[in-house]
This record gives structure tokens, sequence and C-alpha cells, in this order.
């Protein structure tokens, strides 16, 4: 556990206990737990081994989720600041890019290289997929930073959807243009492509 302090002006001193500070470091070894049941299936040849991480994902999980329920400790908005200055957040998401990329080429490697059902090419692909999309909330939350390390990490992860223009209608269009007719828009822009995204916004701009 850490705690965090400050002196409010208006507040006073206010404090946040970050009690589960240690158990995020799980958010490297999660993306990963598809890698534990590819060498298991490579031990035993069972290709029906590979569909667990589904069962973990869709089942288990959200079994967790409403069992533990939610958690009530969060920090206020005050303590924030503290939080992102705490270089031990950030390396863990750092860390965790790696992970995107390394559950990405191991579902291909094994869908290349191994003899598998048609069916179970497709829960790879949505195994794939699942982990792909996690990588688009790393790249949320890497893209709302202001250093340039940071800018450059989110679209090093956008990579592995193949999302990488969600920075142009994301972070420079949705967070950028809080207009509401501009965020409803944006929903179909997303099909566009790169591109006509970027003209969009760029037209949208000149607009406001």
């Amino acid at each position: 556990m850490k705690t965090y302090t400050l002196n409010h002006s208006e507040k006073g001193v206010i404090s946040y206990t970050d009690r589960r500070r240690y158990l995020w470091v799980s958010s490297i070894f999660c993306p990963l737990i598809p890698l534990l049941f590819v060498y298991l299936f490579l031990q035993s040849g069972n290709e029906l081994i590979l569909a667990i991480p589904l069962l973990i994902g869709y089942v288990l999980f959200p079994l967790l989720d409403w069992l533990i329920g939610s958690d009530t400790n969060n920090p206020s908005e005050e303590t924030v600041p503290m939080l992102e200055e705490d270089k031990y957040y950030r390396v863990l998401t750092y860390i965790t890019i790696a992970m995107h990329f390394i559950i990405l080429l191991s579902c291909a490697w094994v869908v290349g290289t191994q003899l598998l059902s048609p069916t179970m090419i497709f829960v790879m692909a949505i195994i794939a997929g699942g982990d792909s999309g996690v990588g688009i909330n790393t790249g949320h939350e890497l893209g709302r930073k202001d250093t340039k390390l940071e800018k450059w990490l989110t679209k090093i992860v956008l990579a592995v959807p193949a999302y990488a223009h969600f920075s142009i209608e994301h972070n420079k269009g949705y967070h950028k243009y809080p207009h509401q007719r501009i965020r409803r828009a944006l929903g179909w822009v997303n099909l566009s492509g790169p591109l006509l995204s970027e003209k969009w916004l760029e037209r949208q701009s000149r607009n406001l």
C-alpha cells in the first residue's frame, strides 16, 4: 500500500491510499494467459485447451467481477496528479504494451504452424482480437498523456488492433472538441479510415 497526501487550499488535507498497489502487477500477466494454454496445447496436442482462455475471459472473470463487486477505493480528482507522477504505474503500462504484441504474434504463430481445425482457428482469432481490443484501452490511456514518449507509445500499441487512427478520432477529436454533435458523428467517422477522419476533423475545427 501507498498513501498520497496533499494540503488543499479549500478542502484541507486530502489523502488516498492505494490498497491494491501491488495487485496492479497482474495487468502485465493477464494478457499473457493465452500463452499458458498455448504451452499446454503444444505439450498435449489437444487443441481444445486453446479455447480455455475464452472461458476465463467470458465466464470466470465476469463471475469474479460479480462476486467481488464494485471497487469504491478510488482516488479523488485532487490526488490524481500525484498518481500520474508515480513512475510505478507508468512502467506497468509500458510493459503491458509488449504483452499485447507477444500475444498477437503467438496466436499468429500457432495458427500458422500448427494443424488446427477451422473452429479452433476461429477461436484463436477471437482470443487475439480480444487481447488486441484491450490494447485500445492501453492506447486510450497513454494518448491522454502529454509526453512525446507516451504519444509515440500510443501509436505503437494501437498498431496491434490496426487502429492507429484512434489517436486522431478520439484524442484529437472527442477530447479536443467536446461539442455533442461532433462526438456523435465521430462514431460514423471511425468507419471511414484515418484519411477521411482527419479531413473531417479539420473541417469541424474550422467551423467551431
